[in-house]
């Protein structure tokens, strides 16, 4: 016998001449000896669903605004260390854009002395999760040395496993 599945989703009208979103199965059974073709369908409302993915797109253009706005550079790294994004004021400090953070470690972005002390930092807090602050060295991409005060925190997966941090840092080489 034949069969096939076909699988999507639609807006379909209620009683009311509403319109909702539904989710829609429909399975096609080939005609046999004894009994005609026949598709089968199941429809499920997913208005909930829908307006849960809204809410969170709307919290995270909200949450890519708000970074996307303070002025202070900001960081976030997954468990092994690898940058996963950062923030407009983060680039400009490090004179890199976007593209040339993230993906990288602190080996592909410092020179070894520097990117050894920030490894270190790192794997302590992964190993007590919290937060952290410390006074340490930056350097850009043209070599410029800073004098930066960071303020580190782990951040968890829905599991409650560490899954990164998330820092942020002050430059205060003209206080020093």
């Amino acid at each position: 016998s034949r069969r096939g599945h076909l699988h999507f989703e639609s807006l379909r009208k209620t009683r009311n001449n509403d319109l909702v979103p539904v989710d829609l199965s429909l399975y096609y059974l080939a005609a046999q000896a004894d009994k005609p073709a026949s598709v089968i369908g199941f429809a499920t409302d997913i208005t909930q669903r829908k307006l849960a993915e809204k809410h969170i797109r709307d919290q995270h253009q909200f949450l890519r605004t708000l970074l996307g706005s303070l002025p202070i550079p900001v960081f976030y790294k997954d468990a092994r260390g690898i940058y996963l994004g950062c923030n407009p004021a983060f680039e400009r400090f490090l004179e890199r854009p976007r593209e040339a953070i993230v993906g990288k470690t602190v080996f592909d972005m410092a020179p070894p002395e520097i990117a050894e002390r920030y490894h270190e930092k790192d794997l302590e807090l992964f190993e007590r999760p919290d937060s952290q602050t410390y006074e340490w060295k930056a350097v850009t991409s043209k070599g410029e040395l800073r004098h930066v005060v960071f303020h580190k925190a782990t951040f968890l997966d829905g599991d409650g496993a560490v899954a990164g941090l998330v820092g942020a840092l002050v430059d205060i080489t003209e206080r020093t």
